[in-house]
């Protein structure tokens, strides 16, 4: 966990930032320059006076869908309350699962554009690569889940 989950989020703190700027231009506002109490010393230090709402974004969809994969691999595995439920409620399950597709897909394609961004730059990089990292990234954050999924159940 301690190997993984910084090389991760490096990875995903980079490339979603990118492509939640590229999604919403507002995102692109500097925290030191947001109306919040000693936000604007960030304006002092090199690398933090980058840092922009998008950073902070990513963040939080970097958390959200770990939390996400994990309760969706423990529902899969019989553990969580919604599997249990299905026969007998199954609205909520279908409505788990709609709100685990859609958050799913939507940092997948976050990260797309995060890639397809950076990929404007590349003269020799195919297209099929930004296609291919996210499959891959989309991969790696489920086996993330199911790491800490399994970690946490022992």
């Amino acid at each position: 966990m301690l190997l993984i989950a910084p090389i991760l989020f490096t990875v995903v703190f980079a490339v979603a930032a990118q492509g939640i700027r590229e999604l919403v231009p507002v995102m692109r506002t500097r925290l030191s320059r947001l109306p919040f109490p000693g936000f604007e010393l960030l304006e002092s230090y090199q690398g933090y006076s980058d840092l922009d709402l998008s950073h902070l974004a990513s963040v939080l969809l970097f958390i959200a869908v770990t939390l996400i994969w994990i309760r969706v691999i423990s529902e899969s595995k019989g553990l969580g309350t919604v599997m249990q439920q299905r026969k007998s409620n199954p609205i909520v399950f279908y409505l788990f699962a709609a709100i685990a597709v859609i958050i799913l897909s939507a940092d997948a394609f976050v990260f797309y554009c995060g890639l397809a961004a950076r990929n404007n730059g590349w003269t020799e990089t195919s297209g099929y690569v930004p296609i291919a990292c996210t499959a891959l990234y989309a991969a790696g954050v489920a086996a993330f889940g199911a790491l800490h999924q399994s970690y946490h159940e022992s």
